[in-house]
């Protein structure tokens, strides 16, 4: 007991004992979060912890309110249905034969002159560009007014002298330029995921309001026209639309009423794609 003592004495008159009971405390209560620390010792100082409850709820409903706004403007941005009106704009490409087309879309070549006026074939080809209007009705129908803008390149004469087919540039037919404004009737059809327009329900028709090589006032028109077809997306705002495949159709010009009457009918494959935007 005695050795205790003295121990404990010599430890106290070194300020040990001193130090040790002066250890700051490291931790702090339920509730509370050590806020800062003393080096020179003192308790650690400790501040209450804020309920983050109501924090947490708020930033999950601000997360579900986000959500639900995207998927509102992503729905008004979006066409559940393209019913309404389009504005479109496209290219059409065309060669037309004055004699028709074999199986296999080769023009059919004039037969083996055998006097004169020998026979020939005229194959002509032509550039347009088109722009104008779509508007689909929800019963399935429709109306398109467009203009198309046309390059019309020199005539290529095909003539066959005793089985030999020959092709000259025609010196007669020069290049010329035309514009036409048309308009007609149309089915379309939605399958499997494809946009099917069918114009041969009122097939377009217009007149020539510029150019065409002195045929300003003819009126135009086209029969047996290919399917339009486009596949469609999630957006149907823009709808891309092109041919199911070549077809023979007929371009028909008919002179007008003061004109000596006069219809000259000319088969045709023709290449189109169009582009429309919903208004």
């Amino acid at each position: 007991m005695i050795l205790r003592r003295c121990v404990f004495c010599v430890l106290a008159a070194a300020g040990l004992v001193n130090q040790v009971q002066a250890q700051p405390t490291l931790s702090c209560p339920a509730g509370q979060a050590v806020n800062s620390l003393n080096p020179g010792g003192a308790p650690v100082n400790c501040i209450p912890v804020p309920d983050v409850a109501p924090l947490e709820l708020a930033i999950v409903q601000e997360t579900a309110e986000r959500k639900a706004a995207d998927a509102e403007i992503r729905a008004s941005i979006n066409e559940a249905s393209i019913v309404g009106r389009y504005a479109f704009t496209g290219t059409q490409a065309c060669l037309n034969v004055t004699r028709g087309f074999n199986a296999d879309f080769t023009p059919i070549m004039p037969p083996p002159a055998s006097g004169q006026p020998a026979p020939v074939t005229i194959v002509t080809q032509t550039m347009s560009s088109v722009s104008g209007f779509r508007s689909f009705n929800a019963d399935g129908t429709g109306t398109s007014e467009f203009v198309a803008n046309t390059l019309n390149y020199s005539p290529i004469v095909y003539n066959n002298f005793n089985g030999l087919v020959q092709a000259t540039v025609s010196g007669i037919g020069l290049p010329t330029a035309s514009s036409t404004t048309q308009a007609g009737v149309f089915a379309w059809r939605i399958e499997d995921g494809k946009l099917i327009i069918d114009d041969n329900v009122g097939s377009p028709s217009g007149v020539i309001t510029a150019g065409g090589g002195g045929r300003v006032g003819w009126t135009v028109s086209v029969r047996d026209l290919p399917n339009a077809v486009g596949v469609l997306g999630k957006d149907l705002r823009i709808l891309t639309l092109t041919q199911d495949g070549p077809r023979v159709e007929v371009g028909v010009q008919t002179s007008p009423p003061d004109q000596p009457p006069q219809v000259i009918e000319t088969p045709r494959i023709c290449n189109r794609e169009r582009t429309l935007r919903k208004l």
